[in-house]
């Protein structure tokens, strides 16, 4: 179910997904994750590795005060050879070692210059969720609806996106 819902949902929005575009540093803006509360500034930078068979992303999401040196979880993103738009991630510091998890871009802008919508899978400690990324710290509140209401529309991730919510932020 989970993968033909992904599936429906990329095709349903007909747009091409480009890795190169998509690299460099993305706010969340929007999660249905737990462990965003209580936590605040969180955002993740994508940085192309050395190309090989299937490309490979550096993942270091940040989050914490700006006042103080924030927090990292660093992992590896894995591109999966027959869907683009599908990445392995694996943990690469403290004990992410132990975790694995497959995310994908559900949707995105059409040059992934704006926002963009991830799915990921559940891990030991995290249950599987949503997340409304931004190249910047904000998004009009025309276009978090517009992205919401295309979520809560779709029967698979409705509840996830019932779940959103927007983390702390300074």
């Amino acid at each position: 179910m989970q993968e033909t819902a992904i599936s429906q949902y990329i095709k349903s929005n007909g747009k091409r997904f480009d890795v190169h575009q998509f690299g460099g540093k993305w706010y969340i803006l929007r999660t249905s994750l737990n462990f965003w509360r209580g936590r605040s500034n969180p955002s993740v930078t994508y940085t192309m590795m050395e190309p090989g068979t299937r490309t490979k992303l550096l993942d270091i999401v940040h989050y914490g005060a700006f006042a103080q040196v924030q927090k990292q979880i660093i992992g590896i993103d894995t591109q999966d050879k027959t869907r683009p738009n599908q990445f392995h991630w694996r943990g690469r510091s403290g004990l992410t070692w132990l975790l694995a998890s497959d995310w994908t871009v559900l949707d995105h802008d059409p040059a992934c210059q704006a926002w963009a919508v991830t799915y990921f899978s559940r891990t030991l400690f995290t249950s599987a969720g949503i997340d409304i990324y931004a190249r910047q710290p904000y998004l009009s509140a025309d276009k978090l609806t517009e992205i919401e209401e295309r979520l809560q529309r779709n029967e698979f991730f409705a509840p996830y996106a019932r779940a959103l919510f927007a983390p702390g932020r300074e």
